[in-house]
């Protein structure tokens, strides 16, 4: 089981081999981990987001931040540190010299100041409503096979998720294999699935989409990346995906 006490012995460590300064206001953020997960923040003028999950800094070189930091260190810019990621699968990162707080998108990688400071993004938190007002993301998250059907006959197979992803890339981010599997059988594009199944460690989902939906394991995002070079260094996702026939990057 992975640790998710965070020591400052772990702190001490990932800065050794980062070479990154945690700031002090992002140490106190992480302890606060179950009073901000789940809560919603502003992106520019009109975006929103909801903080899904803060990066635990535990366990040295199995952590969530030195894993992330290790997959995306080539493709963000320098001094960034990721801390969180949104419920799109986005980066927040603070800036370890200026302190700012960046929103990068995971898909183009592109990188937008959203606060000045931690404490300032934390102060900026706010609840999200009761309900949610996404019905995509809300179907591929929690529904069932009968919902799925039920979209797929209303008409609403071309509807998108706030993040512009369909019915069978949202089941396969959250790993809702009855959801996927109607997708599958009512003919919808696959592209991207593997990388968000990936991404958030639905082992099952990855091995139903190249066994039995026919999905390459080498199939590059738009952003030319693989599957396997979205597992975020996890040895039991890469294992799988190698033996289905990844290659090694």
């Amino acid at each position: 089981m992975r640790k998710t006490h965070m020591t400052d012995k772990d702190l001490g460590w990932f800065e050794n081999r980062t070479k990154l300064v945690v700031p002090k206001e992002l140490k106190t953020l992480i302890r606060r981990r179950a009073k901000v997960e789940g809560k919603l923040f502003a992106i520019g003028e009109d975006g929103q987001g909801e903080l899904r999950e803060l990066l635990s800094f535990a366990g040295e070189d199995q952590s969530r931040a030195y894993q992330t930091w290790g997959g995306y260190r080539e493709d963000i810019p320098d001094m960034m540190l990721p801390f969180a990621y949104d419920s799109g699968d986005n980066l927040l990162c603070v800036h370890a010299r200026s302190g700012a707080v960046y929103w990068i998108d995971h898909e183009t990688l592109e990188s937008k100041q959203i606060s000045k400071s931690v404490s300032a993004f934390g102060r900026s938190l706010t609840s999200p409503e009761e309900e949610c007002c996404d019905p995509v993301e809300a179907l591929g998250a929690k529904g069932s096979v009968e919902d799925a059907r039920c979209f797929f006959q209303s008409g609403r197979a071309s509807e998108l998720s706030v993040f512009g992803r369909n019915l069978a890339q949202e089941s396969s981010r959250h790993g809702n294999l009855e959801v996927l599997k109607v997708c599958i059988d009512e003919g919808q594009d696959l592209s991207g699935c593997i990388h968000l199944a990936t991404m958030n460690q639905h082992q099952r989902a990855v091995l139903f989409l190249v066994e039995e939906a026919g999905v390459d394991v080498n199939e590059l995002s738009k952003q030319g990346r693989s599957a396997i070079q979205c597992a975020m260094k996890e040895a039991e996702m890469i294992a799988l995906l190698e033996r289905l026939g990844a290659k090694k990057v």
